[in-house]
């Protein structure tokens, strides 16, 4: 007669497993010097809502859906893009907010800021280009002149 034999299985939340998950958020509380039951709790204080928002875009960075996010801390879905969009465009449009999320990342901002400008001017060029390109073919004279003023 055959035994089975119990193996343990872990817990997979998107690339995570339990223990990974728990060090993450271990990891965001120390950040923001909070605790877990706030993290995940339902206040709305900028202080637990901000490491709140920065949790979830670092679980979405690491491969977690949104669903999976809204289940971990009791939210539905919705509320996970809602602050991801919230987060996302902080970032973009406020240098603090940036420099929060380097910070986070253990990045050094002022290299991420000089490949942004990089990127940046890179694609200027390349819109140049596409604009002398544009300008050889048939286009009327006053467009033509239009473009040159911008090159």
């Amino acid at each position: 007669m055959k035994t089975k034999t119990k193996m343990s299985k872990k817990k997979i939340i998107g690339r995570f497993t339990e223990g990974d998950l728990d060090r993450l958020l271990s990891y965001i509380c120390d950040y923001f010097q909070v605790h877990l039951d706030d993290l995940k709790g339902n206040s709305r204080m900028k202080k637990f809502a901000t490491a709140r928002k920065y949790c979830w875009k670092l679980l979405k960075q690491k491969g977690v859906t949104k669903k999976e996010i809204g289940k971990i801390f009791n939210r539905d879905h919705s509320t996970v893009v809602v602050a991801l969009q919230d987060i996302d465009f902080a970032i973009d449009h406020y240098q603090e907010n940036f420099i929060e999320w380097c910070k986070i990342l253990k990045l050094n901002p002022e290299v991420i800021e000089n490949n942004k400008t990089e990127a940046l001017e890179k694609e200027n060029r390349q819109l140049k280009e596409l604009l002398k390109k544009t300008t050889e073919y048939s286009l009327p004279s006053y467009v033509k002149e239009k473009i040159k003023e911008v090159l």
